[in-house]
């Protein structure tokens, strides 16, 4: 460095974008500088202890990753909130550099906020193979634009070091997730006032309805208005469903998927096809999910009434999704024949909400265990 002043000491050096100071001419101007922390000082040994380890001091005790959410990525970070709350934060992969949450569902993640990977950073991957799998930073790596930046990490880094593939890594997040639906309208409206979030009721609005939709639908969203609109239904009109998990995991994955319940608590369907006289009611799938619908749990004798089924990859109309409201001996819920029908669940709670559907309505539905 030449030519600074004495009293201004030199603080620091460039370690991304050293290509441009070489290109810099007279009346050029820098229009921003930004700090690249560096990690000064760690923890001498990192280990998992339990409830009989000896606390002395200077120890230090880490019992969760902090995660601040970036305003400049809501959408990815939307994911982000939902993949750890709705999944889980199993550690699937550790090297020198991250540890890393698996992708879950095939979704498709927003393209925001593609800036250096600092460490403590966390990032959720859009694009490739492993889109939607999630990113804790221990050493800094440049800008990638498979990686959206969702936050940084503010507290619990140190949990990073003593990971092991398997575990399950406790995160909280600033600010935690403002996600209502399938709440009641009293219910949400204790949730929001934890938050310090107003709620303004819209549809039906009594304590007991049920918010099917809420607005703005982003958490970074909802903080920056400070108000959210809850949307309420009557609770008679939301159908409780129990779902096969065990019989037709790869076929209730799916379910997930085209209904919103991998990112909620409640779901919805589209109403494709209503025919009260046959009892069948028959809904929108999405054929881009569907070509994996290998044969599950296939029909064997009889199917019963309000059984959920789904058309499997066997058959033309892949990924439609039906109940049939009274037993069959010869069609699954889709009115396909047992072969080509994989069943994931059943209606066990206002089933005579189907009766009244008709095509392009919606069915709103929660899942029961």
């Amino acid at each position: 460095v030449y030519g600074h002043p004495v009293e201004m000491p030199v603080l620091g050096r460039v370690v991304a974008g050293r290509h441009v100071v070489a290109s810099l001419n007279v009346g050029d101007v820098i229009e921003r500088i930004e700090p690249m922390p560096e990690r000064l000082e760690e923890a001498k040994d990192v280990r998992k202890c339990d409830l009989s380890y000896t606390i002395e001091e200077p120890v230090e005790i880490y019992t969760e990753v902090k995660v601040e959410l970036m305003e400049e990525a809501p959408r990815a970070a939307e994911y982000f909130l939902a993949a750890i709350e709705r999944t889980g934060t199993l550690v699937e992969e550790i090297t020198a550099s991250y540890v890393a949450l698996p992708r879950v569902w095939a979704v498709e993640v927003p393209s925001e906020n593609q800036v250096r990977r600092s460490r403590g950073f966390v990032t959720v991957r859009n694009q490739g193979a492993k889109a939607g799998a999630v990113y804790f930073y221990k050493e800094g790596r440049p800008p990638h634009p498979a990686h959206s930046v969702v936050g940084r990490i503010v507290s619990g880094l140190e949990l990073l070091y003593a990971a092991e593939k398997g575990d399950l890594l406790p995160v909280a997040t600033s600010p935690p997730r403002v996600d209502v639906l399938g709440f009641t309208q009293r219910e949400a409206e204790e949730y929001l006032e934890k938050l310090s979030l107003k709620q303004e009721r819209s549809g039906d609005v009594r304590d007991e309805a049920i918010v099917v939709r809420q607005q703005p639908d982003l958490t970074l969203e909802a903080f920056k208005k400070g108000i959210v609109t809850t949307e309420g239904i009557d609770p008679s009109k939301v159908v409780k469903v129990r779902l096969f998990k065990r019989e037709a995991p790869n076929t209730v994955r799916y379910f997930y998927m085209v209904t919103g319940l991998n990112y909620h608590r409640l779901g919805k369907l589209k109403v494709y096809f209503s025919h009260p006289k046959s009892g069948v009611v028959m809904f929108k799938g999405d054929p881009r999910k569907s070509r994996y619908l290998i044969p599950e749990n296939q029909p064997k004798e009889v199917v019963k009434a309000y059984t959920i089924g789904v058309t499997n990859a066997a058959r033309r109309f892949a990924g439609m999704i039906g109940v049939r409201m009274q037993d069959s001996d010869k069609y699954g819920p889709t009115a396909e024949t047992f072969e080509g029908t994989n069943l994931i669940g059943e209606i066990v709670e206002n089933q005579e909400v189907l009766a009244g559907l008709k095509d392009g309505m919606e069915l709103y539905i929660l899942e029961v265990e």
